[in-house]
């Protein structure tokens, strides 16, 4: 009886560690292969080696060729206009209108009256804070109109000048019903010189519009910095400030911008910030 016992034990034994060692086997890790990654400087191939001080670059496509473009505000001297062709950017500088120096900071290309032209918006800046200032500029792209590239200067017609602010750039964010694009000027701080909401209202031509209610007509002292993005996945365009100082953030509520204090309580000072879903 003992000998079937043993045997019994024995063989309970066996198949534990037969099971075990089947159950506890290391998975096998895969190491994925290392590509490796080169970045080389094209800048000159590119036709792009030029050295010039700018506050701003707009990337996209001006001319509806469906490569992305460059539009470059070169601060204190001559904006640039790079066109893509082919594996090179070509000079049409040229062709943007007002070729004067101005203080111009940031530049934004947008299609303002949905007809598929991007059209241009440079911000002036307050000639170092102590001048009278550069006139913002709008350039209408009349691509459609025409077949040909060609700007139009429309700034004093539309009244986006505004020459005593310190502008630093135009932010692009949909409209209410997302049929148009509206605009938000942001500004270094100066004395009755706010930041300004324009209302898209443009039909059959350009059309912008100072609009008080969204509640974002103040002196938020903005390096031109700042971003719209949907923070809680709302469907709405929040704001996020970015400045010298710590950042504020307003959440848009029924088309206003309210104040909302603690979402980011670790940052502190932010000189860039960028947003994306990473995850």
């Amino acid at each position: 009886m003992k000998k079937y016992f043993y045997l019994g034990r024995l063989a309970i034994l066996m198949a534990a560690v037969v099971f075990g060692s089947y159950f506890c086997q290391e998975e096998e890790i895969i190491v994925p292969e290392i590509i490796e990654i080169r970045l080389d400087d094209h800048t000159r191939e590119a036709g792009l080696e030029i050295f010039q001080m700018t506050f701003g670059v707009a990337v996209s496509d001006i001319n509806n060729d469906g490569h992305d473009d460059l539009v470059v505000g070169n601060h204190g001297e001559l904006p640039s206009l790079f066109l893509r062709q082919g594996p090179q950017f070509k000079d049409f500088s040229d062709t943007l209108p007002e070729r004067i120096i101005m203080d111009r900071h940031g530049v934004t290309a947008v299609d303002l009256e949905n007809d598929g032209d991007k059209d241009l918006v440079f911000a002036g800046g307050g000639a170092d804070g102590v001048g009278i200032g550069s006139e913002n500029r709008l350039y209408k792209n009349l691509k459609s109109e025409t077949g040909s590239l060609v700007f139009e200067d429309i700034s004093e017609e539309v009244g986006i000048a505004y020459q005593p602010w310190r502008t630093r750039h135009f932010l692009p964010l949909p409209g209410p019903d997302g049929s148009l694009v509206d605009l938000y000027m942001v500004c270094l701080a100066r004395d009755d010189c706010p930041d300004l909401y324009f209302s898209n209202q443009s039909v059959g031509s350009i059309q912008l519009k100072v609009n008080e209610s969204p509640g974002l007509n103040q002196g938020f002292n903005s390096e031109g910095r700042d971003i719209f993005f949907d923070y809680d996945r709302d469907g709405d365009q929040d704001f996020l400030i970015i400045s010298r100082s710590k950042p504020q953030f307003y959440e848009q509520v029924n088309n206003q911008y309210q104040r909302k204090d603690g979402i980011f309580p670790s940052l502190a000072s932010v000189f860039c910030l960028a947003c994306g879903d990473l995850n």
